[in-house]
């Protein structure tokens, strides 16, 4: 600067922080006004920053991004802060460590482990639902792996990729599950699973390939892959399922709004409504609905 003939004096603003208290405002109002603009600013700057892996530009930012991951995870504790980590995982997406994905489905070890609340529950509910599923995703490929045997190769765990492991995956699912399972109209049909002729089986595979009205356009799994045509079958079932059941709550709804509202307090299981819970958990996540 100096060979520039650029001439930087000290900084000192005792003189500014003096006259602004005068004028009421607190030191800690000026600091805190500082940091957060230098936060926001920062922020701002890695949400914009090129990370694409086809430009050596973006593999130097995101080593960047990844180098300034650690230090963040320091700070998740300080709410003034937390705002800078959850941007890094935003912005790294699929790229976040799966290192630092399974720390955050740690559970509170102070509390009951199968079914006590997540250490970082509300640093959670503050990411969007695509980062959560790789959350659950990485805390499941932590303990079980895809053939279902436990990472460290021992398979004596009965409990191991089960609703009682006591993954976050398995905490969610298994109440949806449970509904499943107690719908009425579900097991009356499972029923026509056992037919005695063959003009019995063709009746009894009609009715129960009446899902089928929900998806005219047929089969998309040759045109779109396995995670489209799961999807679509998630969203033809659910809709199917539970379309009788809304529709009769409907109409009693016209006839008697009292009948309506006591038929809403008793409710009953659907599969339907099971059925797009889970499917709302898996989002398009391939790992995780091999896990389920």
């Amino acid at each position: 600067k100096a060979r520039e003939g650029i001439i930087l004096e000290p900084f000192q603003p005792e003189s500014v922080l003096t006259f602004l208290g005068h004028l009421g405002v607190t030191r800690h109002d000026v600091h805190k006004k500082i940091s957060d603009t230098l936060r926001v600013a920062l922020e701002n700057e890695i949400e914009g920053v090129d990370i694409a892996q086809s430009s050596a530009m973006g593999k130097k930012n995101k080593d960047s991004l990844l180098e300034l991951l650690d230090p963040a995870w320091q700070f998740i504790h300080v709410a003034d802060l937390r705002p800078v980590f959850i941007a890094l995982v935003k912005k790294l997406g699929d790229q976040t460590p799966a290192v630092v994905l399974t720390k955050l489905a740690k559970k509170d070890a102070k509390k009951d482990n199968k079914n006590g609340n997540l250490k970082y529950g509300e640093l959670l509910q503050q990411l969007p639902n695509n980062m959560r599923q790789l959350v659950w995703e990485a805390d499941w490929a932590s303990v079980v792996r895809g053939d279902g045997i436990s990472v460290d190769g021992a398979s004596s765990l009965e409990d191991l990729g089960t609703f009682q492991s006591g993954n976050i995956l398995a905490d969610m699912v298994r109440p949806a599950v449970e509904e499943y399972l107690k719908d009425e109209t579900l097991r009356r049909g499972a029923d026509l699973m056992f037919t005695a002729t063959i003009r019995e089986k063709k009746v009894v595979t009609q009715n129960r390939r009446a899902v089928t009205r929900g998806n005219p356009t047929g089969d998309n799994s040759k045109k779109q892959g396995i995670g489209a045509f799961s999807t679509s079958t998630f969203n033809t079932i659910a809709s199917s399922t539970s379309g009788t059941t809304n529709a009769n709550a409907s109409g009693k709804g016209m006839v008697d709004g009292e009948e309506s509202a006591a038929a809403e307090e008793k409710h009953k299981p659907s599969s339907g409504s099971a059925l797009a819970k889970i499917k709302e958990i898996m989002g398009a996540r391939p790992k995780l609905l091999a896990a389920i």
